[in-house]
């Protein structure tokens, strides 16, 4: 028995409500998220971002201490957070008062009907926690962080733990907070970390950027023209030393400015007597004398 079709008229209804359907909404961009203006961050309320920061008047008159709050450009996750229609994108921004202290937050925008972006939800994360990584599984937002465990100084923790969230109708909800253990070599190792920055500057354009790779107590890589290999020692959570006796490297010649880049980069290795993690990025603290540095790594 053959079927009926739809009357032509509502035939017609159909196809032109199908053709006039609006898409989901995209998450938002970090460009669009960098204009936006975010709610609850600590004491200053709602704040409008300015090319992805805001600076707010000094909490006393004439002095140094203000609002100052940054988005993390170079870490964000998008996708369907709250099982409605369109994805959403969340960031983190930190947030200090120009001292030493600094307040991460996780933030998570959407795209309205209109087009205007919402932040819809923020909670803080913690006080000088680092982070080590940021993903999306499944709805729900994982930090992995490490954070200053009981009797250990502010600045220097070196606690694991991961952190989960969920978006819900009030916001952003912890739903999981794990102690992972403690940092160690083992959380460095296996990996090969490529040079971001020395010293808070990015490499010069047209050199190939060092790398290292950390596996039983021995470090090997790429030094900017030859290949390395050297021992280290975990003195303390997130303390070793490079045993510079043990240092071997290859003998090719390259470039002025590649060996220039490699002498610099393996006299700071050799200093290099910390370790941690800042924004997702592996960071070795070195020092000589009264000279310290930085060498930022990323995977």
């Amino acid at each position: 028995m053959r079927g009926r079709g739809l009357p032509a008229g509502l035939a017609i209804l159909v196809f032109t409500a199908l053709a006039i359907a609006s898409p989901a909404p995209q998450a938002p961009s970090l460009d669009e998220i960098a204009n936006a203006a975010v709610t609850d961050i600590g004491d200053t309320g709602t704040i409008q971002l300015r090319n992805g920061a805001f600076e707010g008047a000094p909490y006393v008159d004439g002095g140094a201490a203000r609002p100052i709050v940054s988005l993390w450009r170079e870490l964000s996750v998008h996708g369907d957070l709250d099982s409605a229609a369109g994805e959403e994108r969340a960031v983190l921004l930190s947030s200090t008062t120009g001292g030493s202290g600094e307040r991460i937050y996780l933030a998570v925008f959407d795209r309205a009907a209109d087009g205007q972006i919402r932040n819809i939800a923020t909670l803080p994360v913690g006080d000088r926690v680092k982070l080590r990584a940021f993903a999306l599984d499944s709805a729900t937002l994982v930090l992995d962080l490490i954070e200053p465990a009981p009797g250990e100084a502010a600045c220097c923790g070196t606690r694991l733990v991961r952190r989960s969230y969920r978006v819900e109708h009030s916001g952003l909800l912890l739903v999981d907070d794990e102690i992972q253990g403690q940092l160690s070599l083992s959380t460095i190792s296996g990996h090969e970390w490529i040079l971001l920055e020395r010293n808070g500057e990015t490499l010069a354009d047209g050199l190939r950027a060092p790398t290292i790779r950390i596996s039983e107590a021995k470090a090997s890589g790429f030094s900017g023209c030859n290949e390395f290999h050297v021992r280290l020692e975990e003195v303390a959570p997130g303390e070793i030393r490079i045993d510079t006796a043990t240092m071997v490297s290859t003998r090719m010649a390259c470039a002025e400015s590649a060996m220039a880049l490699e002498s610099s980069f393996l006299a700071e290795l050799s200093a290099v007597d910390r370790y941690t993690f800042l924004r997702g990025h592996l960071a070795l603290g070195w020092q000589r004398g009264e000279n310290r540095g930085l060498l930022l790594f990323r995977k």
